[in-house]
């Protein structure tokens, strides 16, 4: 990977496009010491490319290690809606419940194996394995602001 792609990837790990299109159609090519700015803004370390490769490898990790994405945006019409579950194997990966609190306060609530779910991807940090799994969410919401928290009986993610 070149010092370019290294600094786009660490770019769009965190939402930040590497180019755009002018009013006239026009495509344009961010140039590097704006991607630096931009993702220094952030507080993620890119000023040389090994600290984009230290940041590309942070964001990894700390994606793999959140049970639940931060924002999961769904359309309405489209339930069940399909959640991205990343699960430490090292648990063991015992039942886990989810609990869906809707802006009206009403509360939607499960169970479920993990085990039993479509292994979509898997990863490997510091000898710990992880798999994400997609888990089709048994609820129906209106739109808005809701949180979803899923739990095991020793930690709770997400809410």
């Amino acid at each position: 990977m070149t010092e370019r792609e290294a600094l786009e990837r660490l770019g769009r790990i965190h939402q930040i496009a590497p180019d755009f299109h002018d009013i006239w159609g026009q495509r344009h090519q961010v140039p590097d010491a704006s991607l630096r700015t931009l993702l220094a803004a952030l507080g993620v370390n890119a000023a040389t490319p090994q600290e984009v490769e230290d940041s590309i490898r942070a964001a990894e990790a700390d994606r793999w290690r959140a049970v639940l994405a931060p924002v999961i945006v769904v359309r309405e019409a489209s339930a069940p809606w399909t959640i991205r579950l990343n699960l430490s194997t090292d648990g063991g990966n015992p039942p886990l419940a989810w609990r869906l609190v809707e802006e009206s306060g009403a509360r939607q609530e499960g169970c479920f194996d993990p085990t039993s779910l479509t292994v979509a991807d898997s990863c490997e940090l510091n000898g710990e394995r992880f798999l994400a799994r997609d888990y089709a969410l048994p609820a129906v919401a209106p739109c808005g602001y809701h949180r979803l928290a899923a739990m095991s009986r020793d930690a709770v993610a997400g809410y």
